[in-house]
């Protein structure tokens, strides 16, 4: 992620626009109040966010292409082994 805008309720994701050539945008949703924002198993707040999360975002669009954020899932960071 790229960054969180609290007063906008919006997140700014790096989402990858071309495979072949690894050619990435920045995607902007808006975070309405319903939607879901997980990471495991816990329930998180928009302000929970922080820029450099890792996340997946599913969304739907209208026909007019409005979208609509249903979840942000961030990814759980896996646990080092300290030697």
């Amino acid at each position: 992620m790229v960054s969180v805008d609290l007063v906008k309720s919006e997140v700014v994701v790096k989402q990858l626009k071309d495979a072949v050539t690894s050619t990435y945008e920045n995607t902007t949703f808006v975070v309405a109040l319903e939607t879901k924002i997980t990471k495991g198993d816990v329930t998180l707040k928009l302000f929970d966010l922080k820029a450099g999360d890792k996340v997946t975002v599913k969304y739907t669009a209208d026909v007019l292409g409005k979208q609509k954020v249903e979840s942000i899932t961030a990814a759980v960071q896996e646990a080092v082994p300290v030697k």
